[in-house]
């Protein structure tokens, strides 16, 4: 388990603590970087993932405000799709 030690509070109130992250995406993709790489939602959203993640590249990385900002509208768009 790879814990984000910096996470952003408001990323981590964006999704009800018992939403399950499978179900908010169902088909889709999460959004992407500025460099390309698709976020990890787990990470960025809950706190924490598995180090065997496939999306594991940016679990490091500390996003800028556009990334942050498609991050958000995501959420949103899933959530209003999947209540």
């Amino acid at each position: 388990m790879v814990i984000n030690e910096n996470p952003d509070r408001h990323l981590l109130s964006l999704v009800p603590f018992n939403r399950k992250l499978k179900d908010l995406m169902g088909d889709t993709s999460p959004p992407n970087t500025d460099a390309g790489q698709q976020l990890c939602l787990s990470f960025h959203v809950k706190g924490a993932c598995y180090s065997n993640c496939r999306r594991k590249p940016t679990h490091g990385i500390t996003l800028n405000l556009q990334e942050k900002q498609r991050l958000e509208n995501y959420i949103a768009d899933r959530l209003e799709k999947t209540s």
